[in-house]
C-alpha cells in the first residue's frame, strides 16, 4: 500500500518515459469488491469503463529532469473521478514516491490517490 493506503504501483520505463499501473493489492478493506473485479466505471469514454483496474496505466509520460532530480511533464488518470490530470513526482527523504497532480499551474496542484 502507499502511504495513505491507496493503490501500488508498478513504475516502468517505456521509451524515454516514465509510466504506472496498477497492481494487486490487499483488497480487505471491501470485500464486496475484490479488487480484481473493480472497474473504471467513472471512465468519460463509456467503452472504457468495462477495464479493469488492476493493469490499469494511470500515470504516463513522465520526462527525468537531472537538473531537478524530479520527473516532469507527465500525466495522470483519477479512476476515482474519471480525470486527467498534469503530474510531477520525485522521491521523498523516506524514499517514497511522492507524485503532485495539477491543472494548469503545479502551484495549484494537489495530491491524487497515487
Amino acid at each position: 500500500m502507499s502511504a495513505e493506503n491507496n493503490p501500488e504501483f508498478e513504475i516502468f520505463k517505456a521509451d524515454e518515459n516514465y509510466n504506472a499501473k496498477v497492481i494487486p493489492i490487499d483488497d480487505s478493506d471491501d470485500k464486496c469488491r475484490p479488487m480484481n473485479t473493480r472497474c473504471d466505471f467513472r471512465s468519460p469514454d463509456e467503452s472504457m469503463r468495462k477495464r479493469k483496474i488492476i493493469g490499469l496505466v494511470v500515470m504516463n509520460g513522465l520526462i527525468y529532469n537531472k537538473e531537478n532530480n524530479d520527473w516532469e511533464q507527465g500525466k495522470i488518470y483519477d479512476p476515482h473521478n474519471g480525470k486527467d490530470w498534469n503530474a510531477t513526482a520525485c522521491f521523498t527523504k523516506n524514499g517514497l514516491l511522492k507524485v503532485r497532480s495539477y491543472w494548469g499551474f503545479q502551484l495549484l496542484g494537489k495530491r491524487p490517490f497515487v
